[in-house]
């Protein structure tokens, strides 16, 4: 069964997919695919969340030259765990061939990953030891410089990564639905493909700028009803079906499903509700999305036995 990661920094997670590859070279394009999946997991959210914080600090600042004595950024930076090492090993499994077009936009994020991370906790070490007050800003500056332009590299590059991997997602989605179903037939493994693809439908919707509440209320359906069939499918399985299908974690699949269109309801209610305040909203979109998060990650836990269709 194809695995579905989440990709972060996106309003909600993303579903990617891997189709199950036919020969040799659809076998290495996929290795490769799943290897651009690995940096952009890698490193996103952490680059991600300090470049948020990083630039939430350079308000009022000079944008140039944002340490002037006193007046620094320095209180957003903390000591980042450093990834860096894996990045070797990227590069490595980078230079495997097929070399497809996206090679270079990860490159593109390795270079910027190598320059972030030192630069990031260097900053810390040098405001945390008040160096800026023994240069008069300079190293602060310029490694102010290097965060900046590592940051416009990584997020230049990651767009048109993640454009790329949900071409990709969508491209298997499809095979896979043709190849469960020749290979499986109408049950438990088609049915988890299907809820799966409303996943991506729940992603796309919520990615726009004024979701349409009807809209999300119809996939929320959809993906009730799916998960219905399924359970049908599941009581209606001999006892042996059934313990293989626990011991697989598909009975937690649909059980994440049903937390999913709960949250998803609840969500829906509450945007409708003009008493509703910001927190109370904010508070609904964050349950909803880890609802969402969650039955992927359950998903990709699923496993079936020989005997499971």
């Amino acid at each position: 069964m194809t695995k579905y990661v989440p990709a972060l920094a996106l309003a909600l997670a993303t579903a990617f997919a891997l189709a199950t590859p036919a020969t040799a070279t659809a076998d290495a394009r996929d290795d490769k695919v799943q290897l651009y999946i690995e940096v952009h997991n890698q490193f996103s959210s952490g680059m991600h969340a300090r470049y948020e914080r990083y630039t939430a600090a350079l308000q009022g600042l000079n944008a140039e030259a944002p340490c002037q004595g006193e007046q620094n950024p320095g209180a957003a930076i903390y000591h980042a765990g450093d990834a860096t090492g894996t990045i070797r090993g990227f590069r490595t499994r980078l230079r495997r061939r097929p070399q497809l077009p996206m090679d270079a936009q990860v490159t593109a994020m390795l270079d910027a990953a190598a320059a972030e991370l030192p630069a990031w906790n260097g900053a810390y070490a040098y405001y945390h030891r008040r160096g800026h007050l023994e240069d008069g800003c300079a190293e602060g500056n310029r490694l102010h410089a290097t965060l900046m332009e590592s940051y416009r590299a990584f997020q230049a590059a990651d767009r048109d990564l993640l454009a790329f991997l949900d071409q990709e997602s969508r491209a298997a989605h499809e095979r896979e639905l043709v190849q469960v179903e020749r290979e499986h037939g109408q049950g438990f493994r088609l049915a988890q493909v299907r809820i799966v693809g409303q996943f991506t439908a729940l992603r796309d919707l919520l990615q726009t700028p004024q979701p349409d509440l009807a809209e999300l209320g119809r996939i929320l359906d959809a993906i009730e009803g799916l998960k219905n069939a399924a359970q049908t499918l599941v009581d209606g399985a001999s006892d042996e079906v059934r313990s293989d299908l626990y011991q697989g974690h598909y009975n937690m699949f649909l059980q994440r499903c049903d937390t999913l269109v709960r949250q998803g309801r609840a969500l829906i209610e509450t945007m409708q509700n003009p008493r509703a305040d910001a927190n109370r909203r904010e508070r609904a979109v964050s349950a909803f999305q880890r609802a969402h998060e969650d039955a992927i990650r359950v998903s990709n836990s699923v496993g079936y036995s020989r005997r499971v269709h």
